[in-house]
């Protein structure tokens, strides 16, 4: 059960589309299965050039001034070795190993990063950080055996990348798929058709959560019996009741 999230990064499977520049780099599309099972994910391969082999948005993401979270799906091929960049005011960077499963690195500001296991030696990539500018740049490096950057490409040697997700908020949320603009998913929400099995006279409803919101007290959830609304608010850590028609 998520909240409302918007991707940011355009072209998130197309990153052979014009609106994704690769600089020292091409691309294979459908080049092997997704994480999703279908076959939409591309090879990003380095060019026989020294220099940064790399790819991200041509014209940069714009926001607002606050946390954000980056992530993309990899898979190693002949290169293992990555590195996430949030380019802008106070960003950070940080590298990744898919041949272990483990981020080596992390710098810059308030930037912190997780890689997650997926089947078929997929990972989820993410770099968490908040940012002051408006405008950034979420980068991906490939590196070379012992991890540098910039390096002799030899023009075939590359990895896997699928689902990439730009996102204001601090953690990532699941895949959201965008084209060539930005696409949001809305908050899920879950209800209960039969409501035979709460009388509000016998039952308890009970539950223990990790708070993940933002704002000013957010509800959790909300429960409406004949004996009243019960309201958790997770910024007050508290339970309130009211009568049964109040507003809240």
């Amino acid at each position: 059960v998520e909240e409302a999230r918007t991707n940011l990064y355009v072209r998130s499977q197309t990153l052979d589309n014009g609106d994704i520049l690769l600089e020292q780099t091409a691309a294979v599309a459908n080049a092997t299965a997704a994480p999703d099972g279908t076959t939409t994910s591309e090879q990003i391969y380095e060019t026989a050039v020294t220099n940064v082999h790399r790819f991200y948005p041509t014209s940069g993401i714009t926001g607002t001034a606050a946390v954000y979270t980056f992530s993309v799906h990899a898979k190693a091929a002949a290169r293992s070795k990555l590195q996430m960049v949030v380019q802008g005011s106070s960003g950070g960077t940080a590298k990744f190993d898919l041949s272990n499963g483990t981020v080596t690195s992390v710098s810059g500001g308030t930037a912190t990063a997780t890689i997650t296991a997926l089947a078929n030696s997929w990972y989820r990539l993410t770099i968490t950080l908040t940012l002051t500018a408006t405008t950034c740049f979420p980068i991906i490096n490939l590196l070379d055996a012992s991890g540098t950057v910039s390096y002799a490409g030899d023009g075939s040697s590359g990895a896997y990348f699928w689902g990439a997700q730009i996102e204001l908020g601090a953690f990532a949320t699941s895949y959201i798929p965008t084209t060539s603009s930005s696409a949001t998913r809305a908050a899920d929400v879950v209800t209960f058709s039969d409501t035979t099995w709460f009388s509000g006279v016998s039952e308890s409803l009970y539950a223990e959560w990790t708070g993940k919101g933002a704002g000013t007290n957010p509800m959790l959830f909300g429960l409406v019996a004949t004996n009243g609304v019960f309201i958790y608010e997770s910024g007050a850590v508290a339970v309130k009741t009211s009568d049964v028609g109040a507003t809240w």
